[in-house]
């Protein structure tokens, strides 16, 4: 946009929203949720109508949906007008009388949305995600293509590509973007940023890793992978005299890789740090400055 107006808008959405798309409030998906799953139309809601977890019928939630005034309580759903069930479900903030005291009314579908279906599934207790995936189907958000961000932050290119494409590419690709960047600059200031992620991204290629891209989602990556992710991320750090404990980060690593990868623990344990690591293979533990070998029985029996 070249208007005032416009550039105003950009501004102000990159204020409020920090380059996350509003829709799907930066997760990248929108959920489309079964009715049927959140309240039995047979039933009132004294009987227990609605079927999210925690809204017993007893509970103060579904008390202060019957005390709102704007339906029947006692009569079944399905007998509820359009206007009544617009409330039930729909309804703005409202301020309500209930229970003896001054509450905000809403209606049950925003209200879950932000209480439940807003939220990292894998966070949610296992009854409230059951119900989730029982009751929701995701897809990609139809406004970000599932790249998380706004218009405003994917109009932004350097030499043609924004940032949702160069986090799609493979991380193999995205150093070799990156390094005719560092080798041909459009700014030479720019070089000591384009420098530290090219060494960041090239840690990930000696850890075997290149394969991944940076928007892969991190609740699908292996046991081995997020152990060496953290890894990483930590020799980043500027933090000194920690505690890193990591559990068998060779998995899935070819051999000539775990060569690279005691390399890294050995800078992290140089920077300072204590480094606890759980292995099997002896080229991991040959580095150890001390080994605790346990098995193999359990208990004391294996202790050596």
């Amino acid at each position: 946009m070249t208007s005032a107006t416009g550039e105003k808008t950009i501004v102000r959405e990159a204020i409020y929203h920090g380059g996350m798309c509003p829709r799907c409030e930066g997760r990248g998906s929108v959920s489309d949720l079964d009715l049927t799953a959140i309240y039995d139309e047979s039933k009132s809601l004294l009987d227990g109508a609605i079927t999210v977890p925690g809204y017993t019928p007893d509970g103060w939630m579904v008390r202060a949906y019957a005390e709102s005034g704007f339906y029947p309580p006692d009569r079944p759903i399905r007998e509820f007008t359009k206007q009544q069930l617009a409330d039930l479900l729909y309804k703005e903030p409202t301020k309500i009388k209930a229970m003896g005291i001054n509450v905000t009314y809403e209606g049950l579908i925003p209200k879950i949305q932000k209480s439940m279906f807003a939220k990292d599934v894998d966070s949610l207790q296992p009854h409230v995600r059951a119900f989730v995936e029982r009751a929701a189907t995701f897809a990609a958000c139809p406004d970000c293509g599932g790249t998380r961000l706004s218009e405003s932050a994917r109009s932004s290119r350097i030499r043609g590509v924004n940032i949702a494409e160069l986090c799609a590419m493979q991380i193999t690709d995205l150093a070799a973007w990156l390094h005719d960047i560092r080798t041909h600059p459009d700014d030479p200031s720019i070089v000591p940023v384009v420098q530290a992620l090219a060494d960041n991204l090239a840690s990930f290629v000696e850890l075997g890793l290149g394969y991944l891209s940076l928007d892969r989602p991190s609740g699908t990556l292996s046991g081995g992978e997020a152990q060496r992710i953290k890894m990483l991320r930590h020799l980043g750090s500027s933090l000194t005299d920690v505690t890193y404990v990591f559990d068998e980060p060779t998995i899935g690593l070819h051999p000539h890789d775990v060569e690279r990868m005691n390399d890294l623990l050995l800078r992290l344990r140089d920077k300072g740090n204590t480094v606890l690591v759980v292995e099997h293979k002896p080229e991991a533990i040959a580095v150890a400055d001390h080994v605790v070998d346990l098995g193999p029985g359990a208990a004391p029996p294996g202790e050596r």
